[in-house]
């Protein structure tokens, strides 16, 4: 038993270090994550656990009955098991992504204890397809309910967007469960887990759009790491040094002479796309160079590159987030399912 706990929690970690990295631009510390992750998920066990044991079926056989009832009340015991942590990670919630995140690390919590139970009644042979279907099923089931929870916790009372992701939450979950319960091809359930694996990692990406720990492309956020190349300043019309620089994880070039020109090839230009707008499809980005460039932001179609003035870089990178978000929000079907959960309420009046 001992063994069993000690490889699901480190299954359990490596699955935390992994959502981490989705924290793009303010990184929350991983022992509160670890912290969240398991005292959430015990929360969510003992109260599943108690709801259990006043309405599921007594009959073991009325499997199809009790299949309808699990989704509903696991999903109910980790969004509550959310407002029980909440006021211990109130000074960590402080944007989109947070909860998703924190959301994210009960459900992890809950499928992590599941794991160690299953383990104990069917042997180590279940250990593996749990611990890839069920783990990564209990987060996307439940993720999307913390970017409800945020907007709801940030002074835009959102119950009818709770109640939404709470409903289909439990839906996803349910119709998961009757497929496994009446013993269905698995690769139905598979299917589920997976569209509501991408549906959670749009969100992911909804949340990091709606972010306002971005870091400027200022001058004063950009390292100058060395000297360059020599090239032609458009901004000082002549052949100077272009100084190495980087702008976090981004490298390009900067005119060592009026110091706000900056030019970055092909990969370095999709990464500070993905930085400002990481709902953009950076596989068409191309398209959005060749159109409404502001000036003194250039673009090279053959090269895909981008170069320009700080300032209007910066400028032009928000700007496009922000028709991104009011594009994906218009969506017909898409777009009406984030507003039902309350998205329309983050962007500016």
């Amino acid at each position: 038993m001992i063994y069993t706990v000690i490889v699901c929690l480190t299954i359990g970690f490596l699955y935390i270090l992994l959502l981490r990295r989705y924290d793009r631009y303010e990184k929350e510390n991983f022992l509160t994550l670890v912290g969240a992750c398991l005292v959430g998920g015990v929360i969510a066990i003992i109260l599943t656990l108690i709801t259990a044991s006043l309405i599921y079926p007594k009959d073991g056989n009325q499997d199809l009955e009790l299949a309808l009832m699990v989704g509903a009340v696991e999903e109910s015991a980790k969004l509550l098991a959310l407002f029980i942590i909440y006021p211990f990670i109130k000074k960590e919630l402080n944007e989109t992504v947070d909860g998703i995140l924190y959301m994210a690390m009960i459900a992890l919590g809950f499928a992590l204890i599941e794991n160690i139970q299953y383990v104990g009644i069917y042997g180590i042979e279940v250990l593996l397809p749990r611990s890839i279907i069920c783990n990564i099923g209990h987060m996307v089931f439940s993720g999307f309910m913390g970017l409800t929870f945020y907007i709801h916790k940030t002074n835009k009372k959102n119950w009818l967007g709770l109640i939404a992701a709470l409903f289909f939450a439990s839906l996803g979950h349910t119709i998961y469960d009757a497929i496994l319960f009446e013993k269905w091809n698995t690769y139905y359930a598979i299917g589920v887990d997976i569209i509501m694996l991408l549906f959670s990692l749009y969100c992911l990406r909804i949340s990091l759009a709606f972010s306002t720990f971005k870091k400027n492309f200022q001058i004063k956020n950009i390292e100058i790491k060395g000297n360059g190349n020599s090239v032609l300043c458009p901004q000082c019309n002549d052949t100077l040094i272009f100084n190495k620089s980087k702008f976090e994880n981004i490298e390009l070039e900067l005119c060592s002479g009026c110091q706000n020109f900056a030019q970055l090839n092909h990969k370095n230009s999709k990464r500070l796309l993905k930085y400002f707008r990481p709902l953009l499809r950076r596989k068409k980005w191309l398209k959005t160079l060749q159109y409404d460039l502001p000036k003194g932001v250039l673009s090279n179609a053959d090269t895909r590159t981008l170069a320009g003035k700080v300032g209007p870089l910066n400028d032009w990178l928000i700007a496009g987030n922000q028709k991104d978000l009011e594009k994906a929000l218009k969506r017909p079907i898409i777009g009406l399912f984030l507003r039902v959960l309350g998205l329309s309420k983050l962007l500016p009046a």
